[in-house]
């Protein structure tokens, strides 16, 4: 069975892994056929569809975006050049930068949640949430006493989901 972990991060592995096989030879094919993928992401089950939506979303203008002020300007050599394979090359960095960042942001929040989770506080969550389960994990991580309380989701199942991972890492 997948973990938790891989299983909601393989729609963006699968967005990486069809930059690095795809043929086309402009950036703008490149974007349609990214948008068709994750229309095709959205709509598989198996993972939080809001997630995946939004996350989609992201990934593309986040990997397409030509200026980052922690990566310096684009080399503008990449664009002139004859061959897509150094745009390829960029925008992979680009995906792996995301990846990157999104596992940081996730447990930058829990860390500055986590204080919010008083002891014999209830918490209420009505699907399932990476970041809301960093959070409970950290808090439980501490040592908090608290009750979550999961609603049942159809007919995506993401409340029974979150209630399974909430158990995998042993808050009842």
């Amino acid at each position: 069975m997948i973990t938790t972990h891989l299983k909601l991060s393989l729609p963006y592995k699968t967005l990486i892994k069809y930059i690095e096989q795809s043929n086309v030879g402009t950036l703008q094919q490149l974007i349609e056929e990214l948008q068709e993928l994750s229309s095709l992401l959205k709509s598989a089950g198996g993972t939080s569809t809001t997630s995946v939506v939004s996350g989609c979303d992201l990934f593309v203008r986040f990997i397409t975006l030509m200026r980052n002020r922690n990566m310096g300007p684009v080399d503008s050599d990449i664009w002139e050049s004859k061959s897509f394979d150094p745009v390829r090359c960029f925008l992979l960095d680009r995906g792996k930068q995301f990846m990157k960042r999104l596992m940081m942001s996730r447990k930058k929040i829990a860390q500055l949640a986590y204080p919010f989770i008083t002891d014999g506080v209830t918490v209420l969550t009505v699907n399932l949430s990476r970041v809301v389960l960093e959070i409970l994990s950290k808090a439980h991580d501490k040592m908090k006493k608290f009750h979550v309380l999961v609603t049942v989701s159809e007919p995506d199942k993401e409340g029974a989901m979150m209630v399974k991972a909430l158990r995998d890492k042993g808050i009842q």
